[in-house]
């Protein structure tokens, strides 16, 4: 395990996301969901629907794609975060240049109250944060071992050479009712850019819950402890010379 440090320079972050899931005594049209964007428009000026697509076969063999909308998705102007207005929750998502933990649980708690006093739901059920970085490690050869302790180990005897891999990791019990799964991919596909080789290290965790909307203080604590559980997986994964590259 690397040595956890307080703040990365370069973080390898592509895509940082705080998701709060919830519940409604009544089910809710997904069009009534746009109606968050009267309160965000000047932010998140672009509008996108997010649609379901189906095929229904009818008994005569013909069949027709049918689609129906789940939610909504707001961008910025410069395209560096989004929100998702959507039946089951909020979620905002900070693209790069990834700043830091603090700014965007603040803006993903203002748009959660902001969602919360607009659609009133009943009951928050799940609190969950996904972080998908990119590593570009020093290539145009190298040593996965000197980087990633979750990459995967050759069989001993085989030259230590790889085209691709992909693996996932689930640990249940990081604490209570919360799960966390650490996805490591290097792309059948991938090409070096210049000198550096691409792996993924996707870190998703999620927190079953059962808070009343207006818990403000349980709920953003809950969201806080979701923090450290998210350091440990990251450091946990890469050895110390990987940090190096990002400190």
């Amino acid at each position: 395990m690397a040595k956890p440090l307080p703040r990365l320079r370069n973080a390898p972050i592509t895509e940082a996301v705080i998701e709060i899931t919830v519940q409604f005594s009544e089910p809710r049209a997904p069009e009534l969901f746009s109606e968050i964007r009267q309160f965000i428009s000047a932010e998140y000026p672009k509008e996108e629907p997010r649609r379901l697509f189906q095929w229904r076969i009818e008994s005569d063999g013909v069949s027709h794609q049918e689609s129906s909308i789940m939610g909504y998705l707001y961008r910025s102007a410069d395209g560096t975060a989004a929100v998702q207005s959507k039946p089951d929750g909020i979620a905002f998502s900070r693209l790069k240049p990834y700043r830091d933990w603090d700014s965007t649980l603040t803006e993903a708690w203002k748009l959660w109250r902001l969602y919360s006093a607009q659609f009133k739901p009943a009951r928050v059920k799940r609190l969950a944060t996904r972080f998908i970085n990119q590593l570009a490690l020093p290539g145009p050869q190298v040593d996965f071992d000197d980087y990633l302790l979750i990459a995967p180990k050759l069989p001993e005897g085989v030259p230590n050479t790889l085209a691709a891999f992909s693996s996932a990791v689930t640990m249940p019990t990081l604490a209570p009712s919360t799960v966390g799964t650490v996805r490591t991919t290097y792309p059948a596909a991938a090409e070096a850019v210049g000198n550096t080789i691409p792996v993924v290290l996707d870190i998703d965790i999620i927190r079953e819950c059962d808070f009343d909307p207006s818990d403000d203080a349980a709920i953003l604590k809950a969201l806080q402890d979701l923090r450290p559980i998210k350091n440990l997986l990251f450091f946990g994964s890469l050895t110390d010379k990987a940090v190096e590259l990002f400190a």
